[in-house]
């Protein structure tokens, strides 16, 4: 994050699956700005394992932070953009809601229902004048692209 703040951005730690942190973070952000014009949702991470040996607390620990955190921060932030009539939304995923490797049944299955919810969001945010995106990424090769 230390580049985003050498070239003016804002830095805020946060753990998205404790709602009253997301809260104080969002009051904050309110308070001292005044209104949210970009929200990016970029939390993330990935538990590999065979379905039986992956704890049920890993596996909802990873749905908290993949899932049901953005969309907490998301509920928190929208009504402020919906008053002020514009706001955009961004969520990233992964391809890995699309294409599965082994192991990653747990994972593959935040980021499909990511997903589905991403897309869904979308939808209704066109009627309401705010702009929504989902980007998939997928792994590289830069020495690929390069040549």
């Amino acid at each position: 994050m230390q580049d985003l703040v050498e070239m003016g951005g804002h830095a805020i730690a946060m753990d998205i699956t404790d709602e009253a942190q997301v809260q104080s973070t969002v009051d904050r952000i309110l308070s001292e700005h005044g209104h949210i014009d970009v929200l990016v949702n970029n939390a993330g991470y990935a538990v590999y394992g065979a379905v039986e040996q992956v704890s049920l607390d890993d596996a909802r620990r990873q749905f908290d932070v993949n899932l049901f955190g953005l969309a907490s921060l998301t509920q928190k932030i929208l009504p402020h953009m919906r008053t002020r009539g514009s706001g955009h939304i961004i969520n990233f995923t992964s391809i890995g809601g699309k294409v599965y490797t082994p192991l990653g049944a747990w994972y593959h299955a935040t980021k499909h229902a990511l997903g589905g919810w991403a897309t869904r969001f979308a939808l209704r945010q066109q009627a309401l004048a705010l702009k929504s995106a989902l980007l998939n990424l997928a792994p590289s090769r830069p020495s690929l692209a390069m040549s």
